[in-house]
């Protein structure tokens, strides 16, 4: 098909009326929210864009049809698109087929900082074309995605808050439930004096049923289809790209970019992009805007330049230098930031999203086949030092600013120059370094790099002779991880290992070749040994390994990731103190703690927000913030650690497959246990387990209690448990609303050995007061291990809830008679029991002999995750619990960014897709536990 189809445009009630009519064959479990960037809102000519949009998604994308189902335009009416029973080309991995999947929605408009405003009409209609959908599937209100959870883009916008977006949605389906009971009561009336139910629909609505199913004889999308974000070429969609003033920053920004930015692709200035960079803005830096700096103060001397890293796009560069200008220049630092527009490795990434799940074998194996791609990385580091790029062609941009350095130092005695770069910004500053004498640039006083990823024998042959004396800079520090956590380390999201180890492993032109940010790379070379002083020998250079005992000083680090580096506090404070030469507890104004919006992106920091050094009085390091709360109400105060102490954290992972009886037996329990145990593993904490045979129910006791014993204020413990969960009759009378107990299920559990959750809050009344205790359960009826539940919810049918999806287990096992009695023994013969009176350490009431009296509801310490509720079963398939393969993965990111204990179950319920309507993920906590910082030390 050359030609375009027609598109017709609905408001958002006709929409609704073809929704109720429209002959689904394809069932909804999500529905996907991107914006297009391009066009943005000005951009918009009705039916003429839609059509353009068409052509890019066919003849560039190679898709069918145009992507998704329904387009919002900036004026809020809704445009058909593809058929509604044909699976969209959202995000790779995550467009289910024709059978079932995601709905689709494009909105109008680039909705980053700073650009087009979500707002008006085109924003009540998006919200209520989410709420329509969601409530013809019967879908929950967190059944929404973002393509920015699914794939590294910025989509729908970095000034999109999903929170905001899932509360209208909420009070959206509030009023259309009142609307819809208006509506039946108001069918019930015609029923009742005999008039027709329904009327006929409109011929327009029938006119839009039929555009909708347009298309179904198309071909299929491949499984990894997936909608880029990038500038559609059409001239019904073209932009105003002309002058560097309509850009998509604020005057502000803009102002910080011109001053400070130098961007470049392939080596040489950028003409094109977010910004560009021309000759003459890279003269202005040196022959105005810089010397009006120093002029300012006579006591400026310091210049840093800095080159982020190999995994960063235009986009993420850009919002990495609006982040730090600011604070470099509170700190009395001029910093001349390159955007040198690598996001080459990013392509090796997007290539293999789509074999998620076959091992890093294979992984490394398709890497192989585009590490060219490294190479033409490393190729465009290089030109940006050549005098000539080519013979003939234009200087590169490294050159051309050393260039000016050079003349500007010959104005200006006694300025001191540093250098920082992250990732392969050690391979862009290494060739621009080599350049220095030959433009007149002195000595740099510090060079510090940032997990550099340049190889061992090109650092050698480039700098390593250069580091003190008269060399190239006076000083080298390098930051990076232990090897251990660089094994760990899956922030690529492909791979089980840190992108050093994959640059190592494949990318580099021979297998296994060292790289300068590898542990094991250094340890086995006895000349970096002695260059760094790593056998106690005084020297110029030296490591610093990642995560260090302290977050303070000349010398800390606390990443854990490869790309987390140049925006962790301490590591960046490190950093100032080493340029401005300052001690551990000299006075600097701290890295800001701001994070990372979306993914990759970053929102910039006006000029403003730091305070002048005049108004420091003491030293200031970074005051850690009380994270955002995903709902509405006050947020949670600060969580300082118990002074003169830090914190312990500790856990205890449970994973157990191998039961005696055949018939008991499961899959994906010890896998469960290895995957919690990686993620905390990578937050820190210290890791007890008990797999299979290990865990009888001796042990689970035994290892709770140690788990209790020796903590005090401050410190984080964490139970997890993977198994069989049950439900018994309740003995003791504190059941009164379904007369069951709930419990996990040892691997001796049929001897009567099950662990109730009587028996649970007993031990958990030891818990110290000030001590943070987290468990995670991913079992069968697990919801009330803890009390907090609605009626309603405790009280559902099982029967309704048994569905099992294909290929899915449950884990629970049939309690029998015979169980029962074998519980009943066990109990008696060890006197294990409780009075009636109710439970320890829930109800307040309960009392056993010797201990002290159970903390009341309200200063309970401890916080409880389920992978379903109480009437429900646990599911597992392809090796793993269906929770746990959504639940452990967020654990690292939700630390780092200290999400609310409520955003973390909300995160992980928005990504259950097909299993949320058969098992649904729990909180059991108070009210302001719910709030407080996800495996935080709790206030003293």
């Amino acid at each position: 098909m050359n030609q375009p189809p027609r598109f017709a445009s609905m408001d958002l009630e006709a929409f609704e009326e073809v929704l109720a009519a429209f002959p689904f064959t394809r069932a909804i479990r999500t529905v996907h929210f991107h914006h297009t960037w391009r066009p943005r809102r000005a951009d918009f000519k009705g039916e003429a864009t839609i059509q353009a949009m068409w052509r890019y998604h066919t003849q560039t994308c190679n898709f069918s049809d145009i992507a998704q189902h329904i387009t919002v335009d900036p004026s809020g009416m809704l445009w058909t698109g593809r058929n509604l029973n044909r699976a969209p080309a959202s995000a790779t991995g995550h467009n289910g087929d024709d059978r079932s999947g995601p709905f689709m929605i494009e909105v109008i408009g680039d909705f980053d900082f700073g650009q087009d405003r979500f707002d008006g009409a085109q924003r009540a209609a998006t919200i209520g074309l989410i709420a329509a959908v969601q409530r013809r599937f019967g879908l929950p209100v967190e059944a929404l995605r973002f393509h920015n959870e699914m794939s590294a883009k910025s989509c729908p916008g970095t000034a999109i808050n999903r929170a905001a977006i899932l509360a209208a949605v909420v009070d959206a389906r509030e009023a259309d439930g009142a609307r819809a009971a208006e509506s039946a009561r108001a069918g019930e009336g015609r029923a009742r004096r005999g008039e027709s139910g329904r009327a006929p629909l409109p011929r327009r609505a029938a006119d839009l049923v039929e555009a909708m199913q347009r298309g179904a004889d198309l071909p299929a999308e491949a499984a990894d289809a997936e909608l880029p974000e990038g500038r559609h070429p059409e001239g019904a969609m073209a932009t105003t790209e002309g002058s560097r003033a309509a850009r998509r920053f604020s005057a502000d920004e803009q102002r910080l970019i011109d001053q400070h930015v130098i961007n470049l692709r392939a080596g040489v200035l950028s003409d094109d992009g977010d910004d560009e960079t021309r000759p003459e803005d890279v003269e202005a830096i040196f022959a105005h805007h810089l010397p009006a700096w120093l002029n300012a103060s006579p006591g400026r001397r310091d210049i840093v330049l800095f080159a982020h890293g190999g995994l960063v796009s235009e986009a993420s560069g850009l919002a990495i230098a609006l982040k730090q200008i600011p604070w470099w220049l509170a700190n009395q630092v001029y910093p001349i930031h390159f955007v040198w527009e690598t996001g080459l490795i990013s392509s090796i990434v997007d290539r293999l999203a789509g074999r998620r799940g076959f091992g890093d074998q294979v992984v490394e194996a398709i890497a192989r086949q585009v590490r060219g791609i490294w190479s033409q990385m490393k190729t465009s580091a290089e030109r940006a030092s050549r005098a000539e790029v080519e013979p003939g062609g234009p200087e590169g941009g490294a050159h051309l600013t050393m260039r000016h350095l050079g003349e500007l130092i010959g104005r200006e005695p006694g300025l001191r120059l540093h250098a920082v770069g992250h990732s392969a910004g050690s391979i862009f500053l290494a060739r621009m370094l080599a350049t220095a004498r030959t433009v007149n640039v002195p000595a740099f006083e510090s060079l510090q790099f940032l997990a550099p990823a340049i190889s061992v024998p090109v650092f050698k042959d480039l700098l390593l002779n250069e580091i003190g004396g008269s060399g190239l800079a006076r000083t080298l520090a390098i930051f990076t991880m232990f090897d251990a956590d660089e094994q760990r380390d899956a922030s690529l999201r492909i791979y089980s290992r840190s992108l050093l180890m994959l640059i190592h492993r494949v990318l580099e032109d021979r297998r296994n070749t060292p790289i300068l940010g590898l542990e094991r790379s250094i340890r086995a070379d006895p000349e970096l040994v002695r260059f760094l002083g790593l056998g106690n020998r005084q020297s110029a250079a030296t490591a610093i390994w990642s995560p260090t005992d302290t977050d303070q000083g000349r010398s800390a680090s606390k990443a854990v990731e490869h790309g987390a580096f140049d925006d962790d506090e301490p590591t960046m404070n490190s950093v100032l103190r080493r340029v401005l030469d300052l001690g551990d507890n000299d006075p600097i104004i701290g890295f800001p703690r701001a994070r990372t919006i979306g993914v990759g992106i970053e929102a910039g920091i006006p000029p403003d927000a730091f305070p002048p050094p005049e108004q420091i009085e003491a030293p200031v390091e970074p005051t850690p913030a009380p994270p955002p709360a995903p709902e509405s109400g006050p947020s949670p105060a600060p969580t300082p650690k118990p002074p003169g102490r830090q914190s312990q954290y500790r856990a205890l992972c449970v994973g157990i497959d191998a039961y005696p009886t055949a018939s008991d037996r499961l899959r994906g329990c010890v896998n469960d246990a290895h995957s919690w145990q990686a993620a905390l593993e990578s937050t820190g904490f210290a890791v007890t387990a008990l797999r299979n045979e290990q865990a009888t129910r001796e042990a689970l006791v035994a290892g709770l209690r140690d788990l209790l014993a020796g903590s005090r204020e401050g410190d984080v413990l964490v139970f997890q448990y993977a198994g069989h969960g049950a439900s018994i009759p309740d003995e003791n009378g504190d059941e009164a609303e379904d007369f069951l107990d709930e419990a996990f299920c040892p691997v001796d559990f049929r001897s009567g050995a099950l662990l109730i959750d009587d028996d649970v809050a007993i031990i958990l009344a030891d818990l110290p007061r000030g001590v943070n205790l987290t468990l995670f359960s991913d079992a069968c009826h697990s919801g009330t291990i803890a009390r907090n539940i609605p009626m309603a919810a405790r009280t559902m049918s099982r029967s309704a809830l048994a569905s099992i999806p294909a290929g899915a287990q449950k884990r629970s096992i049939d309690v029998t008679s015979d169980l029962i009695a074998a519980v009943r023994t066990f109990r008696s013969r060890r006197g294990i029991g409780l009075p009636a009176t109710g439970k320890a350490g829930r109800s307040g009431t309960g009392k056993r002999s010797g201990a002290a009296s159970p903390a009341s509801p309200a200063a309970r310490n401890d916080v409880r995750f389920a992978a379903c509720l109480d009437p429900q079963y646990a599911l597992e398939a392809d090796g793993a619990g269906i929770y746990t393969s959504h639940a452990a993965p967020l654990v690292a990111r939700a630390f780092k960014e200290g999400w609310s204990n409520l955003r973390f179950l909300l995160e992980v319920k928005a990504r259950f897709g097909d299993f949320t309507r058969t098992q649904e993920p729990m909180l059991d906590a108070s009210h302001e536990a719910k709030r407080r910082p996800f495996l935080a030390p709790l206030t003293s």
